[in-house]
């Protein structure tokens, strides 16, 4: 894949305002709502978010299949180098209280559409399969469940002196769990595995609806943790880094929007 894509944006980069459209309060904490079961959305095997595919040798018809709370789904078509989601100058205008005025870019790279997240305050979130090799910071949406794997300390405030304070000793791996507006709710250590579900599982969360018995699970193998969705229904997300090559079925979740890329032809 080449480098030297144009990432200039069809807005002015000194807009204060520029990626801030999403308040403090409007902190993505779930996942969106499964599909019902008259969606036409499938449920394929997605690749992991790290994944860069080899691009087509012509490029398709691509479309959006896209559901978010309280809507009817529809499909859109995706057209031209460059297809951006977000707010109302967007191609694609999301009404998600948890998407930001320019959120996420797609763009087309040899043959093959790319999803990029623009500095969005909620992230974008992409479907996985298999297992997931996991990192120091990584976020992942499991049911309406927003956590995020640590094994480092949390940053503190930036200062030209440091704070003075005991030396720091090596964390233990956890999970931390957001609710709306970004508060933390709950960290829960993992030894050398977890199971997440809705019951019966070593981390439950009982009242989503949404969660799969069991749903996802964390193993440590050789020093590092593997995160696996567990055949669950609606699916395990982890937030992307970096661009990603999209293939067919594909599915992102972008506040409380899911969308889904369909090639045809």
């Amino acid at each position: 894949m080449s480098d030297s894509r144009d990432k200039s944006l069809p807005f002015d980069v000194d807009d204060a305002d520029l990626f801030s459209s999403v308040g403090d309060d409007h902190v993505l904490s779930s996942a969106p709502i499964a599909p019902p079961a008259s969606s036409h959305m499938t449920s394929p095997a997605p690749a992991p978010a790290s994944t860069r595919r080899v691009g087509r040798a012509h490029q398709p018809e691509a479309f959006l299949d896209i559901e978010s709370p309280g809507r009817s789904p529809q499909r859109v078509r995706l057209q031209g180098p460059r297809f951006l989601l977000g707010g109302e100058r967007a191609d694609l205008t999301l009404d998600d209280r948890f998407v930001s005025r320019w959120h996420a870019q797609l763009s087309q790279e040899q043959g093959a559409w790319v999803l990029e997240d623009l500095g969005s305050h909620n992230g974008v979130y992409l479907r996985i399969a298999d297992e997931f090799v996991m990192e120091d910071g990584d976020e992942i949406i499991v049911g309406a469940q927003r956590l995020a794997f640590r094994t480092g300390w949390d940053a503190g405030p930036t200062q030209t002196v440091p704070t003075l304070g005991a030396p720091k000793l090596p964390t233990a791996p956890r999970l931390v769990e957001y609710v709306e507006g970004g508060h933390i709710r709950g960290i829960y250590p993992i030894v050398d595995s977890m199971l997440i579900g809705r019951e019966g599982a070593d981390l439950n969360f009982p009242h989503d609806e949404l969660l799969s018995s069991p749903h996802a699970s964390f193993e440590r193998h050789d020093g590092q943790f593997y995160l696996r969705d567990l055949i669950s229904e609606s699916g395990t997300f982890i937030r992307i880094r970096g661009a990603v090559e999209l293939i067919d079925g594909d599915c992102f979740c972008v506040g409380r929007t899911r969308l889904q890329v369909r090639y045809q032809g």
